[in-house]
């Protein structure tokens, strides 16, 4: 299986008519307004304590991808289990900032699924 990730802001950049991508899926606590994702998988999503601790800079990087992966890792079955061939996995970040979607991809990876971060 091959999915992708992407900035809600990036989503242009997706070719949606060659059928690369395959539905739009949340993987962040909330969508910038007049978004509509086509699916929320909630196993992914950062817990709340966790974006608070780290935007309060109470953790590190290093802190908030161990936490991030040991959460998502109790879990990662059910929210593969969501997954589809083409799914465009959004979250806030910009490309090229710290973010959980490359943590994410780094753990999809490892259960062998094909992911292509933008």
């Amino acid at each position: 299986m091959k999915i992708m990730t992407c900035c809600w802001f990036d989503t242009e950049r997706i070719d949606w008519e060659s059928g690369e991508g395959n539905q739009i899926v949340s993987i962040s606590r909330s969508e910038p307004q007049g978004f509509m994702p086509d699916l929320k998988i909630w196993e992914f999503c950062p817990s709340s304590s966790l974006l608070t601790a780290f935007k309060h800079n109470e953790i590190t990087e290093d802190e908030y991808r161990e936490i991030y992966s040991k959460d998502v890792n109790k879990k990662i079955s059910k929210g593969i289990a969501q997954l589809h061939e083409g799914d465009v996995l959004c979250c806030w970040e910009a490309e090229g900032k710290f973010c959980h979607r490359t943590i994410l991809a780094d753990l999809l990876s490892a259960h062998g699924i094909e992911v292509e971060i933008h």
